[in-house]
C-alpha cells in the first residue's frame, strides 16, 4: 500500500527488533524515497510522515506567505499565502488533500487545472504535447492579470452577481454567469485560430477558457462571498476568516477539498471533457488529427 500519500508501512520502532533488516528505502507515489528504518518520506526540503500525512517541518518558503509593504498579494506562494485559510496550518501535506494535489518537492503542489486538466485531456485523445498546452495555459489563468486575488475575478468568480443581493439573486450556473461567458469567448476565439492554422496559439486560448469553466464548480455559490480585504478593497472569495466576514460562509473553507464533496470534482471532469469534445467537433478534420491520436 504505498502507492497513496496516506498509506504506510509498519514495523516496530523498538531497538530491541532484531528481526528488522537494514535501512531500506521503497518507492512513494511522487517517486521519493522512504526509509524503512523511519517510515518517513524525504522530500528534500523536509519530511513526510505516511501515517498522519503532515509534514514534521514548516514550509520553508513560510516567509512567502506574507505580502510585504506596497507587494502584490497575487504572487505569494502557497496559492494565496495568508489569504488562504488553509496555509495557517503549517504542517498539512498539499492542502490536505493528496488525491487532488501534489506537492513533488516538500512545498507546494500544482492543482486541478495544471495536473488533472493535462490527465484529462490525455484520456480524450489529446496528444501529450497538446494536453501539456492547454494545461499550462489553463493554470496560468491563476496568476498575473487574472489572479484570483487582485486581478480579473470574472475567471473564477461569478462577478455579474451582485453582493448586496447574493445569494438570494445569482445567475451562478447560468448564460449569465461571467465564467461562463468568459469560456464561450475563449472556445470561439481557440477554434477560429487553430482552423486558421495557429494550434497553439489556439489550444493556449482554449485552456484559458476552460479555467473559468472548472472553477463554476470550485467556486460555486455555497462556497463564496465577499471579503473586505486589507490593502486590497472588497473582493469575491470563499476565504472564509472567522474574523467578521458573514458574507462568506464557514464552508468556504472547504470549497478546494475534493474530501469534502466529491461530486464537485467529479463534475469539474465531467465538463472539462465534454469541453474538450466539443472543441474536437468544431475544428477541421485536417487540424483534428493533427491535435487528436484517435
Amino acid at each position: 500500500m504505498n502507492n497513496f500519500t496516506l498509506s504506510a508501512s509498519y514495523s516496530s520502532p523498538h531497538p530491541s527488533n532484531k528481526s528488522r533488516k537494514p535501512a531500506s528505502f521503497i518507492r512513494h507515489r511522487q517517486c521519493k524515497e522512504m526509509d524503512a528504518e523511519t517510515g518517513l518520506y524525504y522530500y528534500g526540503a523536509r519530511y513526510l510522515d505516511p501515517k498522519t500525512s503532515r509534514w514534521l517541518g514548516v514550509d520553508p518558503a513560510m516567509g512567502e506567505y506574507v505580502p510585504s509593504p506596497g507587494g502584490d498579494p497575487s504572487k505569494l506562494r502557497g496559492e494565496g499565502g495568508i489569504y488562504n485559510s488553509i496555509n495557517m496550518h503549517a504542517y498539512h501535506y498539499s492542502f490536505n488533500n493528496p488525491v487532488k494535489y501534489m506537492d513533488p518537492n516538500g512545498k507546494w503542489g500544482k492543482n486541478v487545472h495544471l495536473t488533472k486538466t493535462n490527465q484529462w485531456a490525455t484520456e480524450k485523445n489529446v496528444r501529450s504535447e497538446y494536453a501539456s498546452i492547454i494545461a499550462i495555459a489553463n493554470y496560468s489563468v491563476d496568476r498575473g492579470s487574472t489572479n484570483p486575488i487582485t486581478g480579473d475575478q470574472s475567471w473564477h468568480f461569478n462577478t455579474n452577481n451582485a453582493s448586496s443581493t447574493f445569494p438570494e439573486v445569482s445567475s451562478s450556473g447560468h448564460d449569465g454567469d461571467s465564467r461562463k461567458q468568459n469560456f464561450e469567448g475563449q472556445f470561439h476565439i481557440a477554434v477560429a485560430l487553430i482552423n486558421d492554422g495557429q494550434i497553439e496559439q489556439g489550444l493556449k486560448a482554449f485552456g484559458v477558457g476552460l479555467h473559468a469553466l472548472q472553477d463554476m464548480e470550485a467556486h460555486s455559490d455555497e462556497f463564496v462571498g465577499v471579503i473586505d480585504f486589507v490593502g486590497i478593497g472588497k473582493k469575491w472569495s470563499h476565504a472564509f476568516s472567522g474574523l467578521g466576514n458573514p458574507k462568506v460562509p464557514k464552508i468556504g473553507a472547504k470549497a478546494d477539498n475534493i474530501r469534502y464533496d466529491e461530486r464537485r470534482f467529479s463534475a469539474t471532469e465531467t465538463v472539462t471533457k465534454n469541453a474538450i469534445d466539443r472543441l474536437k467537433d468544431a475544428i477541421h478534420e485536417d487540424k483534428r488529427n493533427i491535435i487528436f491520436s484517435d
